[in-house]
């Protein structure tokens, strides 16, 4: 995958942080960013008029071995263990002017978050994106799940059980200022209106992860 493969997210992420529904916004020291015009002052960035031209990397090994383990939670294909590979995509990001990479960490079934606690793996995999984020000077949208792999229930009856499982996450990274915002799913509205997810439910488990969000300090 190189550079030009990637889906352009338009010319700054301050367009995809507009989709407030379910794009949650990180902030350290629980300090909020503040927005001067079309321009962020965020903490640590090397421009206090910062605009963040920005794109999407869906992802570098998608769902490789049907468990979920992909960039991040795989020993083999995550990012850890395959750094170079990585690093040589975000230097291209950054040498063509990007700040920001939208990456999607659990695409499909999410298999490793839902069957127990978040794997150590996935951890070691986000460290290692940190490490070369602050090399290159990149800063991260984190897309989590794509919704309509996520089980009915943890949309519902099980929705506490499921936040809960996400907090640690949020927890170790709460004053990571190279995550710049957590988000949900990938492109919930297409299957809000096509039937397979209830939006209800949807919005609600948005909410409750948002809380959570806020709640670790971010």
């Amino acid at each position: 995958m190189s550079i030009k493969q990637w889906t352009v997210a338009g010319v700054s992420i301050v367009l995809l942080l507009a989709v407030l529904l379910f794009v949650l916004f990180h902030a350290t020291s629980n300090a909020a960013p503040v927005q001067s015009g079309n321009r962020l002052i965020w903490p640590n960035s090397t421009s206090q008029r910062f605009f963040s031209p920005g794109a999407n990397m869906p992802w570098i090994a998608w769902n490789w071995d049907g468990t979920g383990a992909n960039d991040f939670g795989s020993p083999t294909q995550g990012v850890a263990a395959n750094q170079s590979r990585t690093d040589a995509l975000l230097k291209q990001a950054s040498d063509n002017g990007l700040q920001t990479v939208r990456w999607w960490m659990f695409q499909g079934d999410a298999y490793r978050i839902l069957t127990g606690p978040i794997p150590t793996q996935v951890y070691t995999d986000i460290d290692a994106a940190l490490v070369l984020a602050r090399q290159r000077d990149l800063y991260y949208q984190f897309t989590l799940f794509t919704c309509d792999t996520l089980p009915a229930s943890w949309l519902s009856s099980d929705r506490a059980a499921f936040v809960d499982r996400l907090r640690p996450l949020f927890q170790r990274y709460a004053n990571e200022p190279r995550i710049m915002t957590w988000e949900v799913c990938n492109e919930p509205e297409w299957k809000i209106w096509d039937g397979t997810v209830n939006q209800a439910n949807l919005v609600a488990t948005v909410t409750a992860i948002t809380a959570a969000v806020h709640a670790s300090g971010n």
